[in-house]
């Protein structure tokens, strides 16, 4: 590794561990080292499993993806459809993925999560993109607005 190689890591370590980074103001934090923000959403869900539909839970969302609470996760870098409804008026919602990971119960790879996999969303169609990505939009501006609300309680 180069001098200059080693100097930028050094430089990357010490934003992490300082919480600053490149395009982010002196002192801001960075919360998040995923691509998209994960919000806590509990609801049914179905995926593709062949030629089935396997009902399961969803634990979050996010623009990229939806981790599913499942006994029977499929294995990574499976391809899949995940099938889920956004509003009670409106017919589900089915959207291609991959199994980015999966968490299963005889070896969890991560005790804070149940049994089940990590989808990530790899839709082409940008109708279902952008309809899951106001949805995703929407649901964080309410549990703001409920934190908000929150906080004004408690005082």
């Amino acid at each position: 590794m180069s001098r200059l190689s080693r100097k930028r890591k050094g430089a990357e370590n010490k934003e992490k561990q300082s919480g600053e980074a490149g395009g982010k103001k002196p002192g801001e934090k960075i919360f998040h080292s995923r691509k998209h923000q994960r919000v806590p959403l509990e609801m049914d869900v179905q995926y593709l499993n062949g030629e089935n539909y396997i009902d399961a839970r969803s634990r979050d969302i996010s623009v990229g993806g939806m981790y599913i609470a499942s006994s029977r996760p499929l294995k990574d870098d499976c391809r899949t459809r995940v099938r889920f409804l956004l509003d009670k008026e409106k017919e589900a919602i089915e959207v291609e993925g991959r199994v980015a990971w999966t968490n299963e119960e005889e070896a969890l790879r991560r005790k804070s999560h149940p049994a089940g996999m990590g989808v990530e969303f790899t839709e082409k169609d940008d109708g279902k993109r952008r309809v899951v990505k106001e949805f995703v939009r929407d649901l964080t501006d309410l549990l703001r607005i409920m934190a908000i609300a929150n906080k004004r309680r408690d005082v």
